[in-house]
């Protein structure tokens, strides 16, 4: 029998993260179950969802990756096939999790 992460180790680690995999396989999974999205400029990104509104931290003055709140919130409720990979790469996703994944 085959033990698979499921979004790697998404129990202790933000789901499907590099850090996720990282442990899945640390706590001795011989695969990753991940999944995969496009961007609107045809980048494959690693999500579940269609959008970042359940996985991302929420916005506050210190999130240094928007200029404000509302743009923020844009982002996190638009689909992610209509956003690009830079702008998705504005939203933390990893600190939901704790801070010391912000770089997740």
């Amino acid at each position: 029998m085959k033990f698979f992460g499921h979004r790697g180790a998404s129990f202790a680690f933000p789901e499907n993260s590099e850090a996720s995999i990282r442990g899945a396989l640390t706590f001795g999974a011989d695969g990753v179950e991940v999944d995969v999205q496009a961007t609107e400029d045809q980048q494959i990104i690693v999500l579940h969802d269609e959008s970042l509104h359940r996985t991302a931290a929420q916005w506050t003055p210190e999130c240094a990756v928007s200029t404000n709140e509302e743009d923020y919130q844009h982002l996190l409720t638009t689909d992610v096939n209509a956003l690009s990979l830079e702008q998705i790469q504005r939203v933390d996703i990893g600190s939901s999790k704790g801070l010391e994944f912000s770089s997740e």
